[in-house]
C-alpha cells in the first residue's frame, strides 16, 4: 500500500495583522493506492489561526512541501494513521466516506 498527501485547495486572509494572504484554510487529500493499483482517498479541510506570526512564509514563496508538513504537524503519527486507514478504507467502495462542501442552511 502506498500513501499520498497533497494539498487541493489554500483560503486566504487578504490581509491581516499587517500579513498579506494569510493562509486561513487548507483542504488537503490523503490516497491509498493498493497492488492493483486502485485508490482511495480521504479529503479534508483544516482551518490556521493567526497565532505565532514568527514562521510566517509569503505567500507567493510557500511550497506544497511547507503547507504538507503543516498539515502533518498538526496531525502527528496517529492522525495520520486515522486518515490512511480511511483511505484505504474507500478503496473499491460503491458507498466511499467522502464529505462535501454545503452552505451553512442559515445562510441564503
Amino acid at each position: 500500500m502506498t500513501y499520498k498527501l497533497t494539498i487541493e485547495k489554500i483560503n486566504v486572509y487578504p490581509e491581516i495583522q499587517g500579513f498579506i494572504k494569510y493562509v486561513s484554510d487548507v483542504t488537503w487529500r490523503i490516497t491509498a493506492t493498493d497492488e492493483d493499483n486502485h485508490e482511495g482517498y480521504v479529503e479534508v479541510v483544516f482551518s490556521y489561526k493567526v497565532e505565532d506570526t514568527s514562521s510566517f512564509i509569503s505567500f507567493d514563496n510557500l511550497t506544497e512541501s511547507d503547507v504538507v508538513g503543516w498539515v502533518e504537524d498538526r496531525l502527528g503519527e496517529n492522525g495520520l494513521a486515522h486518515y490512511k486507514n480511511l483511505a484505504v478504507k474507500n478503496i473499491n467502495k460503491s458507498n466511499p466516506i467522502i464529505s462535501e462542501e454545503v452552505i451553512a442552511p442559515w445562510i441564503n
